[in-house]
């Protein structure tokens, strides 16, 4: 056993050989060692994606677009639509129009796919609170029955679950 004393230093000497192994390896000294591949525990598999991704992802970067573009075709809906604590509420619309292209476009390009998907939930969260606001302020909206409101509420999560399943999940 070596003695209390002692330890720092050999920890020490442990760390120092660990350094030099690792300068070493990167430097090429052993070149038996590749370094440019990971580790067989850090790579995720890779899945072709099944039938029904495939179409989810034509359909959800359609559905994207689509309805990114209605961004600026028609504001005055997204305006309508805008919590009145956010400020610039048109600039918004733009922005999350702009967004939703965006993903759709990346869901239908296969290396940004994973991306896309990411970008494309977090979207889906951040205007949720919208969604939220038209429930609670239902009387500006006489035109839509207030169960197809709430219906919106959860049909959110689907949709994250959607693209979440299609996109990000399949690591196509």
């Amino acid at each position: 056993m070596i003695p209390y004393t002692e330890q720092p230093s050999r920890i020490a000497a442990t760390n120092a050989s660990a350094v030099h192994a690792t300068i070493d390896v990167e430097v090429g000294f052993y070149p038996h060692v590749n370094t440019q591949t990971k580790p067989p525990c850090l790579m995720a598999p890779l899945r072709k994606p099944t039938l029904r991704q495939r179409v989810s992802i034509v359909l959800l970067a359609a559905l994207f677009i689509a309805a990114g573009l209605n961004h600026f075709v028609s504001p005055g809906i997204y305006m309508k639509i805008m919590p009145d604590y956010l400020p610039l509420p048109l600039a918004l619309v733009y922005v999350s129009g702009f967004f939703e292209v965006l993903g759709g476009f990346g869901l239908a390009v296969k290396p940004l796919r994973r991306s896309a998907g990411w970008g494309l939930i977090a979207l889906l969260i951040t205007v949720f609170p919208a969604n939220v606001d038209m429930v609670l302020n239902s009387d500006e909206f006489p035109s839509i029955p207030f169960w197809m409101l709430v219906a919106r509420l959860p049909l959110q999560g689907v949709l994250i679950a959607w693209v979440w399943w299609a996109a990000v999940r399949s690591r196509s």
